[in-house]
């Protein structure tokens, strides 16, 4: 009885160090709470285009853009804890002549787990214009008139989970909030899950007018709404070419479904059902070492939500400079921190 025990015991043991990372792969950084700041070029496009007799008319395609692609910010990342917080640089007076003023505020929160992330996104923007309607504009008063809509506003929120299947080798926290190492190159396997309502709307039809002839049924088309839910795969890799070098790649496809709800003005609100594709990416280079990081980081996504004669598509793409150190976490934060979050 005793030797059995001793064996199960063992076995058990071999078990549980099978379940742990390979430390040859990847640097940890457990007691290190990572400051870091960042300025990027995020910026977002609603694309709407008519379709005229069945066919997507290109050179009539409404580009809406916010006048803020200029942010800075600040992150935090603890262990698996990671957060940041950013606002937009004001634009010149000439800039907002041109495009109008836009009022934007950009959070994110994530949970990484060495198995997977649980990342959180919510945009609130309000104040566009139209970047292609210099090219379709009856009367053009000057060769950068631009159709601005300062009532057009935009909501995003994503909340979604990314799970890495290989992640004794591959350290998403090393590639995603620099709070940890790679040390050796490798890869994995990704699948996606993620939930996310979209809103547009306006305090008239959101279809500019130089266009809205060209759509139809919908052309005062003013507030639509989507909820959808998307699986997707891909795959994620960290090249280490040096020592402390860095460069990382991600691909997820996505398939989406979406609820959508759409309403012209003083009609009532229309619904369906419809199944559309999704991309996300992600693109780093940069240096870190155990005190201190800098990073390039490309970013973005984009989705479809085509509406009945109507193929309307969202893009976000970020590009940014990423820098921080490593600090040894303050004994307060660390003890509510252990406490709350059990070490993994």
């Amino acid at each position: 009885m005793r030797n059995r025990l001793l064996i199960l015991l063992v076995c058990l043991g071999l078990a549980l160090q099978a379940q742990e990372k390979d430390s040859t792969y990847y640097k940890s950084f457990p007691k290190k709470l990572s400051a870091g700041s960042f300025i990027a070029v995020r910026n977002y496009a609603l694309l709407l285009t008519p379709k005229v007799s069945g066919s997507i008319v290109d050179s009539l395609r409404s580009n809406y853009q916010p006048n803020a692609t200029r942010v800075v910010g600040i992150s935090l990342n603890l262990d698996r804890v990671g957060a940041n917080l950013s606002v937009s640089i004001p634009d010149n007076f000439k800039s907002q002549e041109l495009y109008g003023t836009t009022r934007r505020i950009e959070a994110n929160l994530g949970l990484y787990q060495k198995r997977g992330i649980i990342m959180g996104q919510f945009i609130g923007t309000k104040g566009f214009a139209d970047k292609n309607s210099v090219n379709y504009l009856d009367r053009v008063l000057d060769e950068n008139q631009y159709y601005v809509r300062e009532d057009f506003s935009v909501w995003n929120v994503r909340v979604g989970y990314l799970h890495i299947w290989n992640w004794k080798k591959f350290s998403s926290r090393s590639a995603f909030t620099f709070s940890e190492r790679q040390l050796k190159s490798a890869g994995s396997i990704t699948s996606s899950a993620q939930f996310r309502h979209f809103r547009v709307g306006g305090d008239s039809s959101i279809v500019p007018y130089p266009t809205r002839p060209f759509y139809g049924s919908l052309k005062n088309l003013r507030e639509v709404r989507f909820n959808e839910v998307s699986l997707g795969m891909g795959y994620a890799y960290t090249y280490v070419p040096a020592e402390y070098w860095f460069v990382h790649g991600t691909l997820v496809m996505k398939g989406t479904l979406q609820h959508q709800r759409y309403r012209e003005t003083g009609e009532d609100p229309e619904s369906r059902f419809i199944i559309n594709p999704g991309i996300d990416f992600r693109l780093s280079t940069g240096y870190s070492q155990d005190y201190f990081w800098i990073a390039f980081l490309v970013s973005g996504y984009g989705d479809l939500y085509n509406l009945p004669g109507i193929n309307m598509g969202w893009g976000y793409f970020n590009a940014g400079v990423h820098f921080g150190i490593r600090i040894p976490t303050p004994r307060t934060v660390n003890k509510v921190y252990r406490s709350s979050i059990p070490e993994q």
